[in-house]
């Protein structure tokens, strides 16, 4: 009789222990969200970009690192950051969070050259939805390789997201090809954003 208490003891307290524990991972969970929520969603704003050697871009004569400069208009070129909750998700395999990517595509005649009298070169802003999770260290976003674009060579996948500066800035680095004054040119660009507005 006493073997028989004190197995329903411990099953009693197993099942004690087993609930506090899911009461605490549900309440890491949440504090997580919250914290990433506050910090991340919302629009944010290109405050640099700068590509790895000076490139002329928009054909003024003068080559430059600085892409904010060189590719007419991505100053304005914001992203956008939604931060959902895991029932948010249409299905279980879902990632949890959305990222509207902005990118400068150029537009000019197929068969280009500088020196043509009837060249032009036009910059437009297209926008790739990427999925991603923010890692263990919240330093930066894991992307979802499926949510890429079809088009590579237009919208090539970033290669790191990166929160620094206490998450105040969000750094994203990509290889991007650009026709230039000299050609054809693939160079890495790292922009870095700041948030102006905590909606979406």
């Amino acid at each position: 009789m006493k073997t028989y208490k004190n197995i329903l003891l411990l099953l009693v307290f197993g099942a004690m222990v087993s609930g506090g524990c899911d009461v605490q991972n549900s309440q890491q969970d949440s504090g997580d969200f919250e914290q990433i929520y506050s910090e991340l969603k919302g629009i944010w704003q290109p405050v640099s970009s700068q590509s790895e050697r000076p490139v002329d871009a928009n054909f003024d004569g003068v080559s430059s690192t600085n892409m904010l400069d060189e590719l007419t208009n991505s100053q304005n070129y914001t992203l956008s950051v939604r931060i959902l909750k895991k029932e948010e998700s249409l299905t279980e395999t879902d990632y949890r969070h959305v990222l509207a990517m902005p990118y400068s595509v150029q537009v000019f005649p197929v068969e280009a050259s500088p020196k043509s009298a009837d060249f032009y070169i036009n910059y437009i802003m297209n926008v790739v939805t990427l999925q991603f999770e923010v890692n263990q260290a919240q330093d930066a976003f894991i992307l979802n390789p499926k949510s890429a674009s079809e088009d590579q060579e237009k919208h090539p996948f970033p290669e790191s997201i990166t929160l620094t500066n206490n998450r105040l800035t969000i750094e994203v680095t990509m290889q991007k090809e650009l026709y230039t004054a000299s050609g054809w040119h693939t160079v890495t660009i790292k922009t870095r954003y700041s948030r102006i507005s905590e909606t979406t």
